[in-house]
């Protein structure tokens, strides 16, 4: 365990510079994109006409199961413990028939609908994972840089002796923490990041 700590923190800079030049360029990408007046964040013009494709496709087969279960109320069929109609008769069975061809579809176009309206939600907050992730790193990568320059200057003052080792274990200590308090301190990056530029998400 001790050597597991010693490893991480011993790697902690090249982690953090690897996470921030890889969330960096995701937010970059998005942010560019957004400076150019796209709406990334948004549905795009073929998502929006999915939508409603996909919403007056929902309200068809609802309408079909609707009207095939009110067939069955007004011919007085039988209804199971489940909540289905028996199919005891040939017009039970025909609107079971009707029911599972079109309840798997009406189930599928739900799903899709759902994704579709969660999209930008989702897109934002990938974004702000992303750019979150960018800044944490930095401020990590800058507080092992100024802890690594002051322990190794101080051990050479002190002791006439440098001492990397050390000081990278506390330049690597130090990093982590400020990472984890960057992380939480950016918690509305995209909000400040989009009201200091003035871009509409």
């Amino acid at each position: 365990m001790l050597l597991l700590l010693v490893a991480v923190l011993l790697a902690a800079p090249i982690a953090l510079f690897l996470a921030r030049v890889h969330f960096g360029s995701k937010a970059r990408e998005t942010q560019d994109r957004l400076r150019t007046g796209e709406s990334c964040l948004d549905l795009d013009e073929d998502e929006r006409t999915e939508l409603r494709y996909k919403k007056a496709e929902l309200q068809r087969v609802q309408s079909i199961t609707r009207a095939a279960m009110q067939r069955g109320a007004d011919a007085g069929l039988a209804v199971n413990k489940d909540g289905s109609l028996s199919a005891r008769s040939n017009l039970g069975k025909s609107i079971r028939a009707v029911l599972e061809k079109y309840e798997p579809l009406k189930a599928s176009l739900t799903n899709d609908i759902e994704q579709l309206e969660a999209a930008p939600d989702e897109r934002r907050k990938e974004f702000s994972f992303n750019l979150r992730q960018e800044r944490a790193c930095g401020w990590g990568l800058r507080a092992w840089l100024l802890v690594f320059v002051l322990s190794y200057g101080y051990s050479l003052i002190a002791t006439k002796e440098s001492s990397m080792f050390v000081g990278a274990m506390l330049a690597g200590l130090a990093a982590l923490i400020m990472y984890s308090v960057g992380y939480f301190a950016h918690a509305r990056a995209v909000d400040n990041w989009l009201d200091e530029s003035n871009v509409s998400p």
